[in-house]
Formats: structure tokens, sequence, C-alpha cells
């Protein structure tokens, strides 16, 4: 389908469940590639699937993307749509999209799963950790990715420099998955990140963290795990 500011969806209604969960796909993530997580949600609640502009067959307005184009492209379609009663779900780069979206609309959002979506600022707060030997390294492996699509390199780059950088999810219940496998000879990372997310998530009462060291893409690296954690928290929040 495709709404009428041009974003392109798929929207499964689910007639048993009054919260509609809505992913918000990572860098490069289109549609097709998460169809079977989709059908597997509904079984859960209603979902939509979409593609922010420039992905699939949605329109793209403005080459630049901003944190401010993405929202309103997401706040269009849900107003369309009329959806209430929302869970944010974000994988990666689309965990920063949930995150300000309820930054924006916490009246309109009734929980949120980030799936490996780094704490902002993250290295700055690690860094003066990491033993020198392993400093460079390091830093490279937080400096942004650089890549041939333009327009995923363009949301990448806005993530980095974006002003919302505040591990703030106001009274929204918020189950966060975070990725503590980060590569051979990067062991010692594991420990300084889960301390700083247990450290920021102190902050906010209403954030569960669960860890997995299968890798950045736990949902399909762990799924039986996933789906396990997802229903936890929906039975709490409902």
């Amino acid at each position: 389908m495709i709404s009428r500011q041009g974003i392109e969806y798929r929207f499964c209604k689910n007639e048993n469940a009054s919260e509609c969960i809505v992913i918000c796909t990572g860098a490069g993530v289109h549609i097709h590639h998460n169809v079977w997580l989709q059908d597997e949600l509904a079984k859960r609640c209603s979902v939509l699937l979409y593609n922010r502009g420039g992905y699939g067959e949605s329109k793209l307005d403005q080459p630049k993307r901003t944190l401010e184009t993405i929202n309103a492209e997401l706040e269009s379609l849900v107003d369309e749509l009329e959806l209430d009663n929302m869970i944010l779900l974000g994988p990666s780069l689309g965990g920063y999209y949930a995150r300000y979206y309820n930054y924006l609309h916490p009246d309109r959002v009734k929980g949120v799963i980030n799936i490996d979506t780094r704490i902002s600022n993250l290295y700055s707060k690690i860094k003066n950790k990491v033993p020198a030997e392993k400093k460079e390294a390091t830093a490279q492996h937080f400096a942004p990715l650089r890549l041939d699509d333009q327009l995923v390199q363009s949301e990448i780059e806005e993530v980095f420099t974006m002003e919302f950088n505040q591990f703030r999810y106001h009274e929204t219940p918020v189950l966060n998955f975070y990725n503590t496998g980060y590569g051979e000879g990067f062991e010692f990372l594991s420990e300084l990140i889960v301390n700083v997310e247990k450290q920021e998530a102190e902050m906010d009462k209403n954030v569960k963290l669960v860890f997995s060291d299968v890798g950045h893409d736990i949902i399909t690296h762990d799924t039986e795990f996933f789906f396990l954690e997802v229903d936890k928290f929906l039975a709490e929040i409902r």
C-alpha cells in the first residue's frame, strides 16, 4: 500500500489486540526484509511495517535525511491509519527514530522496544576506560560507517550528529536488547558498555535491559530468546 504522503507500508490488523507494533527498520532495511517479523508479531498485536522515504516505493522529498523529516513521514502514516496505543520497535538505527518519535509523542506510545541501538554518545562515556593499546582500534570501531549508498549514509550521519542525545523515555516502558558480542579483540568492551548501559538505565526506572552475545542482529541470531522477552514485555505493559 502507498499512503497519501507517498509512504509504502504493509499493515496487519489483529482484531484481538488493542496495541499496534510499529517497526522502524534499520539502516538499508526494506519492507521485504521484515515481512517474516511482521507476520510473527501479528499473532500478538496489529503491526505496521513501512519504508522510509527513498526506500522501496516510498517517495523521497529531501535527499538529506533528518530526524524531523523521518519523524514527519511516520507521523503522517500514523495519522492516516489513525493508530494509537503504539509499541515502537526499532532495530539498530531504527531505534533512534523510535526513541525520537516517543520523545515527541509520549501520549501516543505505550512502549518502546529497541534492539542493539547504542546509547547516545556511548564512546565518549567509555573512552577514558579503554586500554591505551586499544584506543585507536576502539575509536575506529565506533566511527560512522562509510557506505556507497548515499541515502543510508545520510541517515547514519544524521544520527551521529543529532541534538537529541539523552537516554530519556518519559514514562514509557522500554525494553532494550543489547549485543555484548563485539568480535575478536574487543571482548573488553562488553563489560565497559554493559556497566554504562546499566548506569544510564538507572536514571529511568521504566527501562528493562536484556543482553545477548550472539551479535548485532539479535532478532535472527537468537529468535526464540527475542520473542520470549517480547512476550514478557507485552504481558507487563498490558
